[in-house]
């Protein structure tokens, strides 16, 4: 464990809740709004967490949620648009997203 990450709850898939928002989901945990995916499923426009959130690994598993929202409804990819937090970035390649080639944004099959 980092210094970073000393007092940081660890945070898994099953902890995450996406509720419905007027821009798209609203990241809680136990009940917390701890950052939001604006969007809808197989979409992200923009996708942010609390920096001061107490969680390791909050944003992988917020993606893998939305990843699994988004096969539910049908979705066959998701796609960002070229507005993504710098932060996010090494989450999006960690999780298999690439680079879209002719287009702004982050591609992944699903």
């Amino acid at each position: 464990m980092t210094d970073e990450n000393v007092g940081r709850q660890q945070v898994g898939q099953d902890d995450i809740d996406l509720t419905e928002w007027v821009l798209g989901f609203e990241i809680r945990v136990d009940g917390d709004m701890v950052g939001a995916i604006e969007g809808e499923p197989g979409t992200i426009e923009y996708f942010t967490v609390n920096p001061k959130a107490e969680y390791q690994h909050l944003k992988q598993a917020a993606l893998n949620e939305f990843i699994n929202l988004s096969q539910d409804h049908g979705a066959t990819e998701i796609v960002t648009s070229g507005l993504m937090e710098p932060s996010v970035i090494p989450t999006l390649e960690a999780e298999g997203f690439e680079e879209r080639s002719n287009e702004t944004g982050w591609v992944k099959e699903i």
